[in-house]
């Protein structure tokens, strides 16, 4: 954090002003980061990599914004004990800290929601991995199956009743590779 031994009057303002100019710098070129991160990801914007990127910048930033803050709880404590808590100029630094305190919880909330999102993308992901694994042990019997009806049909493979049951066991295997493909679509 910018140490400017907060100060207010003719001596302190200027570096004050001019470390609050350098917070404010820094959290503009974050804010330039975060668009285009999410403009690289529009078209994949809930993907896992997305979210990865939006933490890094939102985490700079929410540390920024705690230095901003700290900055302006502190000048606005000296502003109450020079110029009193009902001053104009206390009454400013007030506005100030909460508009910084508003921002800082919209970065917060922002980051935990991200959290969130990643948390239920993995979530789901293992359904989906538990899933598919489940579709495949269920193709596997399918095709055991169709192994015991070339077994049971060895004379005569080409039957009505073989291919009968072939067409059945091989429909059977077409279901489940249609359910295994909708699960990883989604």
């Amino acid at each position: 954090m910018a140490d400017i031994g907060i100060k207010l009057g003719v001596d302190g303002e200027k570096s004050f002003n001019d470390a609050l100019k350098n917070i404010n710098s820094t959290l503009k070129v974050l804010g330039s980061e975060m668009k285009e991160v999410s403009s690289r990801f529009l078209d994949n914007s809930k993907s896992i990599e997305a979210y990865n990127e939006k933490n890094k910048i939102l985490s700079r930033q929410i540390e920024t914004q705690k230095e901003k803050v700290e900055m302006l709880r502190q000048t606005l404590e000296k502003s109450k004990e020079m110029y009193g808590e009902n001053d104009k100029r206390t009454k400013e630094w007030t506005v100030k800290l909460n508009l910084a305190e508003a921002e800082l919880n919209k970065m917060n909330n922002e980051l935990k929601n991200n959290n969130s999102q990643m948390k239920m993308y993995g979530e789901n992901n293992d359904k989906a991995s538990a899933s598919v694994k489940n579709l495949d042990t269920e193709v596997d019997t399918l095709k055991g199956n169709l192994d015991q009806i070339d077994t049971k049909y060895k004379k005569n493979k080409n039957s009505v009743e073989a291919l009968q049951e072939k067409h059945a066991a091989l429909s059977n295997i077409m279901g489940k590779q249609s359910e295994k493909v909708e699960i990883l679509k989604n």
